[in-house]
């Protein structure tokens, strides 16, 4: 009994921190940090893509701007309520972060409206209540045009190309991953891409890591 407990006692004392301390030297080994985009040097100085100050209206009518997302990683993208096609396809699988990331404080959703003149906060509201979400988990953002399509050209990034003349409204299918400093991480194609949720889940999980690694 004498000899089980000593073992018992050995294998507490050396084998256990030994095994732990395999398993995070072979997981600080995989893990690689997500790209910073856009940097760009000048005058000995790195300069990434950054997300500005923004005042945009979510779906209950509240104005909302960066500092409502402070310490937040955002994961956003554009699109408009009466899209008949490409849109619900982008937020359906979206969706599917949103629930695997529902209670994760960290993390917040953000869609913003390329028509602000037809999608009011009233449509934004009816649109928001088909996924059943906490607006402090997915907002869906409206305002004026200008603001909104320099949001997405000049800051987000995002390729926005103009559909054939039938609207006058950017249209994109990119998601945009953005740190909490505010810094462009990731673009994840949404339009016909079976790995999408995928690659979207793990890149957040990523730059979770990445937090969680610095403290």
């Amino acid at each position: 009994m004498k000899n089980w407990k000593g073992k018992l006692i050995f294998f507490a004392l050396f084998l256990v921190p030994i095994i732990f301390y395999v398993l995070w030297k072979n997981a600080e080994e995989r893990y690689h940090p997500l790209e910073i985009f856009g940097e760009t040097e000048m005058d000995g100085t790195k300069t990434p893509w950054t997300l500005r100050d923004f005042s945009l209206i979510d779906q209950n009518g509240d104005t909302v701007g960066l500092d409502d997302f402070k310490d937040k990683i955002i994961v956003a993208n554009f699109f408009y309520a009466t899209c008949p096609s490409i849109c619900p396809r982008m937020n359906n699988n979206l969706r599917l972060a949103v629930d695997k990331f529902q209670n994760t404080e960290d993390v917040v959703f953000i869609s913003h409206t390329v028509n602000p003149a037809q999608d009011t906060v009233e449509a934004l509201r009816a649109y928001s209540q088909r996924y059943g979400y906490s607006s402090d988990k997915w907002k869906f953002l409206t305002g004026p045009k200008s603001e909104i399509y320099d949001l997405a050209q000049n800051h987000y990034h995002v390729v926005a190309p103009r559909p054939d003349g039938e609207y006058d409204f950017i249209h994109s299918t990119t998601i945009v991953l953005i740190d909490k400093e505010h810094r462009v991480r990731g673009y994840f194609e949404s339009n016909e891409n079976p790995s999408f949720y995928k690659e979207l889940r793990d890149g957040i999980h990523v730059l979770l890591a990445e937090y969680h690694h610095k403290k």
